[in-house]
């Protein structure tokens, strides 16, 4: 969903807003590809508004830019 025009921003909107309300943001990365053609996006999305992150080894590495998923695990837990 996040190629989808106006997807960005409706994600962001949607974090903030869940943010603002004292809920906690739960953001599943679903596509690899996905995270590596967003991922200044996704990382910004991470990094400042997702208490939850919900995905497999391929996805969490490439968010994380590690080699193996035991690394990659170590930093998205940081």
């Amino acid at each position: 969903l996040y190629d989808e025009p106006g997807a960005k921003a409706a994600f962001m909107k949607a974090a903030r807003d869940a943010r603002a309300a004292g809920t906690k943001v739960a953001f599943t990365l679903s596509d690899h590809n996905c995270v590596k053609r967003h991922f200044d996006d996704f990382t910004t999305l991470v990094d400042n508004h997702v208490d939850i992150v919900i995905g497999n080894q391929k996805e969490i590495m490439a968010l994380t830019l590690t080699a193996t998923f035991e690394d990659a695990a170590q930093a998205i837990q940081a």
